[in-house]
């Protein structure tokens, strides 16, 4: 500390701890900048996805519409039949989850 200027060691431990809280202040400002960057690029992807599917789903023939409710074009098409399954098994029941049966 006396090769750097100081006066003493307590002036030397009070820069020391002054240069310490600098350098983890400009470490969290580099955080919070990185995490609000990811924040805005996936709220443009979400958002660019969200009006990609609608505007697929709103130049649909009328048919579509017509033939078609909204848990279908959610769920990726109506639940398997027995019919469905190879050998005309039924679908298993569903499992029930900690709160309860579906």
């Amino acid at each position: 500390y006396l090769h750097g200027g100081f006066a003493g060691r307590g002036s030397f431990v009070v820069a020391l701890g002054a240069a310490f809280i600098a350098v983890m202040l400009l470490a969290n400002l580099v955080n919070l900048l990185g995490t609000l960057a990811m924040n805005r690029v996936a709220l443009r992807v979400g958002s660019e996805l969200q009006a990609t599917l609608f505007r697929e789903y709103l130049l649909r023939p009328y048919a579509f519409h017509t033939g078609t409710s909204g848990t279908t074009t959610t769920a990726g098409g109506p639940a398997p039949t027995g019919a469905d399954r190879p050998g005309g098994a039924p679908a298993p029941a569903p499992v029930p989850g900690p709160l309860g049966s579906w």
